[in-house]
């Protein structure tokens, strides 16, 4: 019984895909969603610090409860709404060169749609980390999420079509 050659590659290389980047407005609203959220939590850490429970002492807790916590939905609510009412952007979307704006004509949309998009993060966040949202931003040929369709909205990049 013979025993077969030993199997030997004179050469073997891989050809891979560059790195992907951050695909198109969708992945860059995913991470302007993140640089949002990381806003959140300082603020909420903030006024955990300030007026509610931080405890460092068996690792990190903090809590809001009651008013405190109504305050600090309240200081969210006016962070999104005060940002895109005012200059089209909140720090997130600013991040990643993002803007929100009338989805007919470009413009800057006016304070009752960015007021109805705003609240209307309580839907898409819904069932948890903005599912529903994210569905419909992907399934939507406009990337709009629920809050983007009922103010009649889009994010787009700013100094792409409709954003200045």
């Amino acid at each position: 019984m013979s025993t077969p050659p030993p199997l030997v590659f004179k050469s073997l290389s891989f050809q891979c895909a560059p790195a992907p980047q951050v695909a198109g407005a969708v992945g860059l609203r995913i991470a302007a969603a993140v640089a949002d959220l990381a806003v959140s939590f300082a603020l909420f850490g903030l006024m955990a610090a300030a007026i509610g429970t931080f405890d460092t002492s068996h690792g990190l807790f903090v809590r809001l409860e009651g008013a405190p916590a109504l305050l600090w939905l309240a200081v969210m609510f006016l962070y999104f709404l005060l940002g895109e009412a005012l200059t089209g952007r909140t720090l997130g979307k600013a991040a990643f060169g993002l803007r929100v704006v009338d989805v007919h004509d470009g413009s800057q949309p006016g304070l009752r749609a960015i007021a109805l998009r705003t609240l209307l993060r309580s839907v898409d966040g819904l069932p948890v980390f903005y599912g529903l949202g994210l569905l419909l931003l992907l399934l939507s040929p406009d990337s709009q999420r629920i809050g983007d369709v009922a103010a009649r909205t889009t994010v787009v990049r700013a100094g792409g079509p409709g954003g200045r």
